[in-house]
């Protein structure tokens, strides 16, 4: 609404000529203040419509002053000022009724004018099109297919023939799961041939070509003749036949034995000497060759667990194996093997696990806190390490046994057995030597950590538990399989066992199997654990 001037009559005459000097001089700030107040009242518009247009239309001013209804015609002023840029200054004067040359009231308005210039249009932002993150994908093998997987990563292959390959499966050629050469075509291929060879004094079927050593036991008898008591009689085993008949065991000749002596022996023959003084210097006696062992070479196998070596690491697993992966599965899991040194995993034949070259492996050093090593041990057992209270004999009471030198493990009974939940540390700052087999039942544990060397007896097949050895942990030797449960740690390990048959053809001679019950069995109680705590634990009620 526009601003309302009431004049007292006395002062009348100085405010017209006042308003009159003040609108000619400064029309567009007089007429302004006249205005002020347009849109409220329905005086003229303000300058506070939004520019840019389109405009509202201009409402037509309503005067409120009783008498003040005398309005002339709207009449133009400049374009912007309290207006838009785009809009003219209008304005009007009010007369008192009846007419008269005294103006009161002044009524200003905004108009749109397109002299003023065009109404500016506001061009509209377009809203970009959502766009979609970019999608990776690679390709693996699933089985025998090879399907697409969302996420990025090298391809594995390209067609459901890289992800399955052709192996003898017994005397069948099958389709295995897995990237691979194929070794056969047809079941002709997996045909064995086989010959015959004395074993153990019987006649029987080796697998692979050869020529036939014998046809039936008989052919595998190994004897030698001698005599005896004047007569020439076969004797059983390997020697060198002293006689074809009676008549050679009762003549005699003289011979030079090793020890420089000229003796007699039994038998016709041609004297070699008549004293000591022909026999010359002692000869050595002439070393009997090794016999080369039948089959492929020894190897091993683990289940379950990882497998890190600070070296190199060597299996020769056979093509003919049942299985060819060193790491078996167990619960769905096969285990990581690492080592230290580049390109230092040799498998021969066989793959780390799940019939994949290079599944699961990796080159790593390990960088973890030492708990498989004996100074583990013996800062974590420090206090009971200070009286020595085990002398090899199977402790009747659970606790932390210490030995200040080498023990050998004895037991009344034969086997070490722990059952009925027992938790037992022994630690020994020497050797350790283990004469028959250590078995812990399911819910007990034991450790024996030694700052030495863990030796394990030939004959040994079980050997349960968590084995820490600074020096060399021994499997021993000879042709008995060996199965070890649990942890097997140490600076070095001699794995010298050998079938030295066919066996070593499918079977491992040494298998090592997890035993991850132990990790949580190693916890006792407050006094008895392998944990290390930097934290109390307590549980909390729901």
């Amino acid at each position: 609404m526009g601003k309302i001037f009431l004049v007292d009559k006395k002062y009348f005459l100085k405010f017209i000529i006042i308003i009159i000097f003040l609108f000619f001089l400064f029309p567009t700030f007089v007429s302004a203040q006249e205005g002020g107040g347009g849109a409220s009242g329905g005086g003229g518009g303000s300058a506070s419509w939004p520019t840019g247009g389109p405009y509202p239309p201009e409402p037509t001013p309503t005067p409120i002053i009783i008498g003040c209804t005398n309005c002339m015609g709207w009449m133009d002023g400049s374009c912007g000022g309290v207006c838009s840029p785009y809009q003219r200054f209008q304005y009007q004067y009010c007369f008192w009724n009846p007419p008269d040359s005294i103006v009161c009231m002044t009524i200003w308005r905004c108009v749109a004018d397109p002299a003023c210039g065009p109404a500016p249009t506001s061009t509209p932002i377009p809203t970009p099109a959502p766009t979609s993150p970019p999608v990776y994908t690679h390709r693996e093998c699933s089985g025998t297919n090879c399907i697409t997987v969302i996420g990025s990563g090298a391809n594995t292959c390209s067609s459901n023939a890289d992800c399955s390959h052709k192996a003898c499966s017994g005397s069948n050629c099958v389709t295995v799961a897995g990237p691979g050469a194929d070794t056969c075509s047809t079941n002709s291929d997996c045909q064995v041939s086989s010959h015959k060879e004395c074993r153990t004094g019987q006649c029987k079927s080796v697998s692979g070509s050869g020529k036939n050593l014998c046809s039936s036991d008989a052919d595998c008898l190994i004897t030698h003749t001698e005599c005896s008591g004047g007569n020439c009689v076969t004797v059983s085993g390997a020697g060198i036949g002293q006689c074809g008949s009676n008549a050679d065991c009762t003549a005699t000749h003289n011979v030079c034995n090793v020890s420089q002596q000229c003796v007699p022996v039994a038998g016709a023959g041609a004297n070699q000497c008549t004293s000591n003084g022909d026999c010359g210097s002692p000869q050595p006696p002439t070393p009997i060759p090794t016999p080369t062992p039948i089959g492929g070479r020894a190897w091993f196998q683990t289940t379950g667990g990882d497998v890190h070596t600070e070296g190199n690491l060597r299996v020769s697993i056979p093509s003919t194996a049942t299985n060819r992966n060193l790491s078996l599965e167990q619960n769905n899991y096969a285990g990581i093997i690492t080592h230290q040194s580049f390109g230092g995993a040799y498998f021969d034949e066989g793959y780390p696990s799940n019939n994949e070259v290079g599944h699961w492996l990796a080159e790593s050093k390990y960088e973890g806190k030492p708990y498989f090593s004996f100074e583990f041990f013996k800062k974590k057992f420090a206090m009971e390490m200070t009286e020595e209270n085990f002398d090899g004999s199977l402790p009747a009471q659970d606790g932390i046994y210490y030995s200040n030198g080498s023990e050998t493990l004895n037991s009344n009974q034969g086997d070490w057995d722990l059952s009925g939940n027992r938790w037992l540390v022994i630690l020994v700052e020497g050797d350790v030597n283990i004469p028959f087999n250590v078995i812990v039942e399911p819910g007990s544990f034991l450790a024996i950590a030694s700052s030495g060397n863990i030796n394990i007896d030939n004959n040994v097949r079980k050997a349960q538990g968590m084995f820490v050895a600074n020096g060399t942990i021994n499997t021993g030797s000879g042709d008995r399989d060996f199965a070890g449960q649990g942890i097997f740690a140490a600076s070095q390990f001699s794995l010298s066992r050998d079938f030295a048959d066919t066996r070593n053809e499918t079977t491992p001679v040494e298998t090592f199997i997890a035993r991850p019950d132990f990790v949580m069995n190693s916890y006792k109680d407050a006094d008895n654990n392998l944990w290390w705590f930097y934290q109390k634990w307590q549980e909390l009620a729901p």
